[in-house]
């Protein structure tokens, strides 16, 4: 039978039969100290060596490699969960067929995302952000994802002086470029001095 763990910023938890909920709150199996995590954000439900994820009506919403939750969804190895502006990674044991990949190299995961985490912030979550704002801006209710990006985009931001670590230049570029789009889709320019902030937190001009 499949077993399942979840990564968050380092840490692995594993996936016990029956249900775990995820969230900020104490009493939760899988705290996530976030403040855009909701206090039970999420379940993670293992039935019969399948991993299913359900959002619990959370305020910022639950994405699986960068689309919104809108009812359970089968979860695999390597498959990128983001509760808020927090990304959690799944790995599973090789036993699981849902995380095989076809030998002709087709996959139904169309974002190159990693199953462990990196040691930076720059991987996974920048490529998630990346990923998460090209759908929005083309499917015509960009406005929808501004709460969860701005979230992301500036956690990110503050990655350095959480860890201690630095992100690299390319890397800080594009996560400016990421909310110079985002800012984009507010009339108005309502998301400017937003957008000023993050570029100031990065070193942007």
């Amino acid at each position: 039978m499949a077993s399942y763990w979840i990564t968050y910023e380092g840490t692995r938890f594993p996936i016990r039969l029956g249900e775990t909920v995820v969230g900020r709150s104490a009493y939760c199996t899988i705290v996530v100290s976030d403040g855009s995590v909701s206090r039970e954000h999420a379940s993670l439900r293992l039935v019969d060596g399948v991993l299913k994820v359900v959002d619990l009506g959370s305020r910022n919403g639950t994405f699986v490699n960068g689309l919104r939750l809108t009812d359970a969804r089968v979860l695999k190895g390597s498959d990128v969960v983001v509760l808020g502006s927090a990304v959690l990674n799944v790995i599973a044991t090789e036993e699981d067929p849902l995380a095989r990949r076809d030998t002709m190299g087709v996959t139904d995961t169309p974002l190159p995302f990693s199953s462990d985490p990196p040691t930076t912030a720059s991987t996974t979550t920048l490529d998630l952000i990346e990923s998460m704002v090209a759908r929005a801006d083309s499917s015509g209710r960009a406005i929808d994802f501004v709460p969860t990006l701005k979230s992301m985009i500036e956690s990110a931001a503050d990655f350095g002086r959480a860890t201690g670590k630095t992100l690299k230049p390319e890397d800080l570029k594009r996560l400016v470029a990421a909310a110079a789009t985002v800012a984009s889709w507010e009339p108005a320019g309502a998301l400017d001095v937003w957008y000023a902030s993050v570029s100031r937190r990065t070193g942007g001009k």
